[in-house]
């Protein structure tokens, strides 16, 4: 058999299955089913055809591509279901996870950030402090103060010389006044 034939064949069966075939085409199909070897229980199928062709065909209800479409969804539903167990809630879980990353992260960069600028501060303050001893130690102030030989034994003097103490409650009561 060429393949042309069997295009043939294919196209008549096809045309049997929708019903499309006229009393004529059917004993054709049928004669030219005894004489293929490659046909098995055809007669069969073609008697089946012929009973279903007989048979009236179910009424179809106003509202039936709805049914379908509904009952598509609800399939989906259910292997969208046995695919993941966790369903949309685990999902929601990595998205909730996602959230602390990126939030630790954030909170990351703002913390460094923050350490960056205070050590900033810190140094300018350093150097500025560092500055006003070095202008005072230049200043023609310093020359007039004693030297630092001077105030080596000034805590054993301190301690030595009996001093009046302060009376701070009678020195608050006489600022009052």
């Amino acid at each position: 058999m060429n393949a042309e034939s069997n295009k043939t064949w294919e196209h008549r069966l096809e045309r049997l299955h929708q019903g499309r075939l006229t009393p004529e085409e059917v004993a054709v199909l049928k004669a030219e089913a005894m004489s293929r070897s490659d046909v098995e229980s055809t007669d069969e199928e073609l008697a089946l055809e012929e009973v279903l062709a007989r048979l009236p065909r179910p009424p179809v209800s106003s509202n039936f591509t709805s049914q379908v479409l509904e009952a598509i969804r609800l399939e989906e539903r259910q292997v969208d279901r046995a695919v993941s167990p966790a369903g949309w809630g685990r999902w929601r879980g990595l998205w909730f996870w996602r959230r602390i990353a990126v939030s630790g992260g954030a909170m990351m960069v703002l913390g460094m950030g923050l350490m960056f600028q205070i050590r900033t501060v810190e140094r300018q303050r350093r150097a500025e402090n560092l500055l006003q001893v070095v202008r005072a130690a230049e200043a023609p102030e310093a020359a007039r103060l004693p030297a630092v030989e001077t105030f080596r034994d000034f805590e054993a003097i301190q301690l030595s010389a009996p001093q009046a103490r302060l009376d701070y409650v009678g020195l608050v009561a006489a600022l009052n006044e």
